[in-house]
């Protein structure tokens, strides 16, 4: 998404519209649309975007077609902050990235 969106700024063919407020797992958002031009070769012509009016995170994102056709949904549920994992964690060796 972030690669999509920094192309598309480059060649002039971003656009975001604030659509409103809405709820995503019980947490108020702001609900964004970005479009993008299909005729450029851009993946989708329409993204939905909720982010979360507290900490400003995607929680949902709706992909769409010319058509309106829905193509991808991703929603996050029960975000959890702070956690106190440490870094080790996210090492290659205990992800088993290594011998």
């Amino acid at each position: 998404m972030v690669e999509v969106c920094e192309q598309a700024a480059k060649n002039g063919d971003l656009k975001f519209e604030f659509l409103g407020h809405d709820f995503i797992d019980n947490r108020p958002c702001l609900v964004l649309l970005r479009t993008l031009p299909m005729e450029k070769g851009y993946p989708a012509a329409k993204l939905k975007i909720y982010l979360d009016q507290e900490y400003l995170l995607p929680t949902s994102m709706e992909n769409y077609d010319t058509a309106g056709n829905l193509l991808s949904k991703y929603t996050y549920t029960n975000i959890r902050f702070n956690l106190g994992l440490t870094d080790q964690v996210f090492s290659p060796r205990a992800n088993g990235m290594t011998d």
